[in-house]
Order: structure tokens, then C-alpha cells, then sequence
């Protein structure tokens, strides 16, 4: 189960509402005035980016990112992280974001779901197509290292990040 935040401070509040009111402006300004931690938890045990994942907001989801947010946060009193609530969300944009800054595909909720899984079952296929079809970077960088027996690896290690970029576009 969440930590509760049953006492969050008016800041805290004030980020949430921003949040669920799409106030990108408001948020950003809030975040450089307060030089606030963006993995603050509500009383659902909820940081800002599953809320701005929920909303489908993929501006402040961005924001978020950039100022160090959690993808895996799993402190959710269900377990879902913010891949779920981007795919219930129904914004793939979101999703592949989330996945491309390293949110894991496999992780499950209390039901025992993944966010594709969540996503099948809401209808959201787009969601379920950018979740399934991901390729982890770290696959990508297997072959840059030389396996078993061979002297030299499949790729050389300067390709394997825009490779990968390439073929998650």
C-alpha cells in the first residue's frame, strides 16, 4: 500500500490542481519558483506525472521527465505505475514517451496487469500496438558487446542509441 500524504503543503496541492486543470504555464512556473521535488506523492500515493499520464498531457508529462520524475514510481496504493495511466489514458504519444524514458513494459498492478493489458481492456489499442511493439534500448546494446565466442560485436556501440531512436520513431 501507498505512503499516504495525508498532510501535503499548499504547493504540493497546488502542483496536483495544475495538473488536473492542463495548466502548463502555471505548473512550470510553480516547479522554477519553489524548486520543488517533482516526486511528491498525494494521498493515493500518486506523483505528478501519473497524474499528468492519467490526463493524457503529454507537455507537462514532458516536463516532468526533464526535471527528474520517476517512470517507475511504485509507491501507487494499486500498483500502477505511470505506463498504466497513460495507457487507461488512452494517449499512445504519452506511452511512448514514458517508454522511451525507461518506464518497464512488464511492470504489474495489483490485479497482476501490465499497462498494455490495462489498455486491451479499455479499448485503447493504439496504447496496446506502442507498448507491445517497444524495443528496450538495452536490447539494442546486447549487440554491441561480443557474445560466447565471437572477437567483435554485431554492432558498433556508437549506433545502438540512434538506432534505437530510429527504430522507435
Amino acid at each position: 500500500m501507498a505512503p499516504a500524504n495525508d498532510v501535503m503543503s499548499e504547493v504540493e496541492k497546488d502542483i496536483f490542481a495544475k495538473i488536473a486543470n492542463n495548466d502548463v504555464n502555471g505548473l512550470k512556473n510553480t516547479l522554477v519558483q519553489q524548486k520543488i521535488e517533482v516526486d511528491i506523492y498525494d494521498e493515493n500515493g500518486m506523483t505528478p506525472l501519473q497524474h499528468a499520464a492519467y490526463k493524457g498531457n503529454k507537455e507537462i508529462v514532458q516536463m516532468l521527465i526533464d526535471r527528474g520524475a520517476e517512470v517507475n514510481s511504485g509507491k501507487h496504493e494499486y500498483g500502477y505505475t505511470a505506463l498504466h495511466f497513460a495507457a487507461l489514458s488512452g494517449n499512445a504519444q504519452v506511452c511512448h514517451l514514458l517508454l522511451m524514458a525507461g518506464a518497464k513494459s512488464q511492470t504489474t498492478n495489483s490485479i497482476g496487469r501490465t499497462a498494455s493489458q490495462m489498455a486491451a481492456f479499455v479499448g485503447n489499442h493504439a496504447c496496446v500496438a506502442v507498448i507491445n511493439s517497444y524495443i528496450p534500448k538495452s536490447d539494442v546494446d546486447y549487440y554491441t558487446i561480443p557474445q560466447g565466442l565471437e572477437t567483435e560485436p554485431k554492432l558498433p556501440p556508437t549506433v545502438a542509441a540512434p538506432l534505437h531512436k530510429f527504430v522507435m520513431q
